[in-house]
């Protein structure tokens, strides 16, 4: 989205002025902030009556007024964006962040998004998302457990020392 924005600037500016470097980080958050203003826009204009405390900001993004008002953090800690659980955007800001943690687990995960967003029903989407993961699902495999045979009758019935015994033809296994 930061590189269309950057060619819609660059169409309207004579060919000198054009800017052909990378993205700044100015470019790079009004890109995030128009993406999650559309994400917004498809999930809550139907469902305005929330049973959160929601306010508009000048961004014209819908944030959450958090009960740490008081405290004297950044405005993205207090107040974070609210976000629909259900959205692939969401699911690829959550796994991104993941990817980013070192594919850090639901907790980690859950308190380093808060900072910033308010997903709705977080823990159950952060869990959907991590259990997709392909690493994390390979590294998280158990092994096979596998059944074992029932003894054989000389091990199980009453004998006299002695009386059944075994031949170990390999000998002393170090």
């Amino acid at each position: 989205m930061g590189w269309i924005l950057r060619f819609i600037n660059n169409i309207k500016k004579r060919v000198n002025e054009r800017t052909f470097c990378n993205l700044s980080v100015e470019e790079c958050e009004k890109a995030e902030k128009i993406i999650l203003r559309k994400v917004q826009r498809e999930c809550f204009e139907k469902n305005r009556n929330l049973s959160m405390q929601t306010y508009l900001d000048p961004d014209d993004l819908l944030r959450v007024k958090t009960r740490i008002i008081q405290r004297k953090d950044q405005e993205s800690f207090r107040y974070p964006i609210l976000l629909p659980s259900k959205h692939h955007v969401v699911d690829k800001l959550i796994f991104e962040k993941h990817v980013e943690l070192c594919h850090a687990g639901i907790l980690v995960l859950m308190s380093t998004l808060r900072e910033e967003y308010w997903i709705i029903k977080s823990r159950k989407t952060i869990r959907q998302v991590i259990r997709n993961c392909l690493r994390c699902k390979r590294f998280s495999i158990h092994p096979l457990q596998s059944i074992s045979a029932p003894l054989p009758e000389d091990r199980i019935r009453e004998a006299q020392v002695f009386e059944v015994i075994g031949v170990d033809l390999c000998g002393p296994l170090f």
